[in-house]
Protein backbone atom coordinates (compact mmCIF):
# COMPACT_ATOMS: atom_id res chain seq x y z
CA UNK A 1 0.00 0.00 0.00
CA UNK A 2 2.70 2.60 0.81
CA UNK A 3 3.83 2.25 -3.31
CA UNK A 4 0.54 2.09 -4.65
CA UNK A 5 -1.49 4.83 -3.50
CA UNK A 6 -2.94 5.37 -6.57
CA UNK A 7 -4.58 2.46 -7.26
CA UNK A 8 -8.13 1.46 -6.93
CA UNK A 9 -8.97 -2.35 -5.38
CA UNK A 10 -11.91 -3.77 -7.28
CA UNK A 11 -13.36 -6.33 -5.63
CA UNK A 12 -16.29 -8.77 -7.00
CA UNK A 13 -18.74 -10.56 -4.88
CA UNK A 14 -20.92 -13.19 -5.92
CA UNK A 15 -23.92 -11.50 -3.56
CA UNK A 16 -24.92 -8.00 -3.59
CA UNK A 17 -23.03 -5.60 -3.94
CA UNK A 18 -21.39 -7.78 -6.57
CA UNK A 19 -18.91 -4.76 -7.38
CA UNK A 20 -16.95 -2.41 -4.91
CA UNK A 21 -13.96 -0.04 -5.18
CA UNK A 22 -11.81 0.82 -2.51
CA UNK A 23 -9.09 3.14 -2.75
CA UNK A 24 -5.57 1.96 -1.66
CA UNK A 25 -5.25 5.07 0.11
CA UNK A 26 -8.33 5.07 2.38
CA UNK A 27 -7.06 1.74 3.85
CA UNK A 28 -5.25 1.60 7.21
CA UNK A 29 -4.02 -1.93 8.03
CA UNK A 30 -4.90 -1.67 12.08
CA UNK A 31 -8.22 -0.46 11.17
CA UNK A 32 -9.53 -2.77 8.28
CA UNK A 33 -8.17 -5.72 8.30
CA UNK A 34 -9.83 -7.98 9.76
CA UNK A 35 -8.12 -11.65 10.17
CA UNK A 36 -5.66 -14.31 8.61
CA UNK A 37 -6.74 -17.95 8.22
CA UNK A 38 -4.95 -20.75 7.14
CA UNK A 39 -7.03 -23.63 5.19
CA UNK A 40 -4.87 -26.76 6.60
CA UNK A 41 -6.70 -29.14 3.34
CA UNK A 42 -5.38 -27.33 0.11
CA UNK A 43 -2.56 -25.10 2.12
CA UNK A 44 -3.90 -21.79 1.02
CA UNK A 45 -3.81 -18.54 3.62
CA UNK A 46 -7.17 -15.98 3.69
CA UNK A 47 -6.88 -12.30 5.26
CA UNK A 48 -10.74 -10.70 5.86
CA UNK A 49 -11.10 -6.86 5.49
CA UNK A 50 -13.78 -4.58 6.32
CA UNK A 51 -13.95 -1.75 4.17
CA UNK A 52 -17.42 -1.12 5.05
CA UNK A 53 -16.63 2.96 5.55
CA UNK A 54 -14.40 3.38 2.42
CA UNK A 55 -16.62 0.91 -0.03
CA UNK A 56 -17.79 2.80 -3.11
CA UNK A 57 -20.30 1.49 -5.38
CA UNK A 58 -18.54 0.98 -9.20
CA UNK A 59 -20.13 3.68 -10.79
CA UNK A 60 -18.07 6.28 -8.99
CA UNK A 61 -15.14 4.73 -10.73
CA UNK A 62 -17.31 3.65 -14.15
CA UNK A 63 -19.90 6.46 -14.06
CA UNK A 64 -21.03 5.46 -17.66
CA UNK A 65 -21.66 1.63 -17.10
CA UNK A 66 -25.83 1.35 -17.47
CA UNK A 67 -27.74 -1.03 -15.51
CA UNK A 68 -28.19 -3.62 -18.26
CA UNK A 69 -24.29 -3.67 -18.27
CA UNK A 70 -23.87 -4.54 -14.72
CA UNK A 71 -26.54 -6.56 -15.36
CA UNK A 72 -25.06 -8.85 -17.34
CA UNK A 73 -21.62 -8.83 -15.66
CA UNK A 74 -23.21 -10.11 -12.54
CA UNK A 75 -24.44 -13.33 -14.50
CA UNK A 76 -20.95 -14.17 -15.83
CA UNK A 77 -20.24 -14.07 -11.81
CA UNK A 78 -20.30 -17.73 -10.58
CA UNK A 79 -22.25 -18.38 -8.03
CA UNK A 80 -20.06 -20.86 -6.04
Amino acid sequence: MEFWKDVKLLIVHNHDPYFIVVDLKDIEWHKHFHSRDYRESDGKMFEQWNFANIQKDIKSLFPDLTDDIINKAIAMIPKQ
